[in-house]
């Protein structure tokens, strides 16, 4: 906390108590000395601590980073003294790597607790899902999409997917199903927040997707909520292709050195090499009877598209489009017309 409070002082890494937390954290990190207090009596309740604390503390570090870049930004066009300014960015470069190492050694420590963890608790789990969803489900907290709190919880959920993944899985199981799972905060439409795990790691996803995907043919859930959920499965599909789920643009230079690196993929679609079921599922949805799953199906035609890389799939999608041209419903050839047109006026290969 010392740590955070210092940056927000002015001082680039110039103050001996942020120096000096800085290389004990560093140190804990290192050695994971941290992994002792989970032989102490009331772990679980520290580890929940102890991650919100870290969390407020990456979000007082974005606010501190937001204004420093501010600044600086601030002073192009009003300074002429290019040395002044030049001194400028350089003391937001030291802050930059400042903020870098904080991160780092906070990732470490507590990515280390996690994965040693006995077991992860409902609040534990709460506290990392909670700085995904959006406020509505979670009392009215601002995950902030992009900022550092955000940024950290998805570092998290890679960093530690082994030990998470039965959890979330669990947690996604339940919230699919209609159910809020016991003790949990987290209530409400949790397509949002599924999304943002997708994009975080999508690996974690694949194991749920069979029951999600098989979701689509039960006609209890009715058309409304089956169409809910394949908007859900075609952002998600339309996401494993573009590789931008923890990426940050723009000028921020601590947000893009936090971020970098960070793709699973390379550029393939996680979801069509992994599970190519789930390719098929959507485009079957474009027959459905319900005229609203329909809609839904092709308004995505176009974003499935441009996230395959093959061409042999980007045909096959384009080839069954191309085949509802001459679909019964007069609705559905229509749509099919502006999706084949769309995609061949863009993509004519």
């Amino acid at each position: 906390d010392d740590a955070g409070h210092g940056r927000g002082s002015g001082t680039a890494g110039d103050g001996m108590g942020c120096s000096a937390a800085l290389e004990a954290c560093e140190t804990v990190a290192n050695m994971k000395m941290c992994l002792l207090m989970l032989d102490l009596d009331g772990a679980d309740g520290m580890l929940v601590d102890l991650c919100g604390a870290v969390f407020g503390l990456m979000e007082e570090l974005g606010v501190v980073n937001g204004a420093v870049n501010g600044a600086i930004n601030d002073e192009v066009g009003d300074r002429d003294d290019a040395s002044d300014l030049q001194r400028r960015k350089n003391h937001r470069a030291m802050d930059d790597g400042y903020i870098i190492r904080v991160w780092d050694a906070l990732l470490g420590i507590v990515s280390s607790l996690v994965g040693e963890a006995d077991y992860i608790s409902q609040g534990l789990l709460d506290m990392v899902l909670g700085h995904l969803a959006p406020s509505s489900m979670f009392g009215g907290h601002d995950s902030r999409e992009g900022g550092m709190a955000s940024l950290f919880a998805k570092a998290l959920l890679r960093e530690s997917r082994e030990a998470l993944q039965p959890s979330v899985q669990r947690f996604i199981r339940q919230v699919m199903d209609g159910e809020t799972p016991a003790g949990s905060d987290l209530v409400g439409n949790a397509s949002q927040l599924i999304l943002r795990v997708h994009e975080a790691s999508p690996q974690m996803m694949l194991p749920v997707m069979p029951s999600i995907v098989s979701s689509l043919e039960d006609g209890r859930l009715g058309d409304a909520r089956r169409a809910e959920i394949l908007d859900l499965l075609c952002s998600m599909f339309c996401e494993s292709g573009t590789a931008k789920g923890m990426a940050a643009s723009g000028s921020n230079m601590v947000l893009r050195g936090l971020t970098s690196g960070v793709s699973d993929d390379g550029g393939t679609n996680i979801m069509a090499a992994e599970y190519p079921e789930l390719l098929e599922g959507i485009l079957h949805r474009m027959k459905d009877q319900s005229a609203q799953v329909r809609k839904v199906a092709f308004k995505h035609v176009h974003g499935i598209v441009d996230s395959l890389s093959g061409v042999a799939e980007r045909k096959r999608v384009v080839q069954y489009v191309g085949e509802l041209l001459c679909h019964v419903d007069e609705r559905s050839r229509a749509m099919a017309v502006v999706q084949f047109s769309s995609v061949m006026a863009t993509s004519p290969e």
